[in-house]
């Protein structure tokens, strides 16, 4: 899905700016988190949600978050945001894992259904964190 949602989102961005497009995907992102959340036994539901998700975590997020990594990076170290973020990234996927592993280990709807709730409390500090991304004097983001 993000294949073809990353280039969509990328256009969409240089017109209605990259922080707001990110905020967008970080809102329908913790959105659809909480239906599958709620309803983690309807196979449909979660079906269509992880095909959401694709949308909007890897073409929204992801494209944006790269995008905003090299337009805000000082002009003195242009691979500092896009280097942080790569490496944020990387132990952010490891941690999450290492958080969530134990409960979907159970093999219960209720420990799906937590580790369903760990990550959208994730999601919602990571939508706080997106409210500190600001743009550069005179630009548009």
């Amino acid at each position: 899905m993000g294949v073809f949602s990353a280039p969509l989102s990328g256009w969409l961005a240089g017109k209605w700016g990259w922080i707001l497009l990110q905020r967008v995907g970080m809102i329908i992102n913790i959105a659809v988190l909480i239906v599958i959340s709620i309803l983690p036994q309807s196979q449909w539901v979660v079906f269509t949600s992880i095909a959401v998700l694709g949308v909007t975590y890897n073409g929204l997020i992801l494209t944006t978050i790269n995008g905003l990594g090299v337009l805000l990076s000082p002009e003195e170290a242009p691979a500092a945001l896009p280097g942080l973020n790569g490496s944020a990234f990387g132990i952010g996927a490891s941690l999450g894992i290492g958080i969530i592993a134990p409960y979907v280990a159970q093999g219960t709807i209720s420990g799906y259904s937590t580790a369903l709730w760990v990550s959208v409390c994730i999601a919602v500090l990571a939508f706080i964190a997106s409210l500190f991304i600001a743009p550069r004097q005179g630009q548009k983001l």
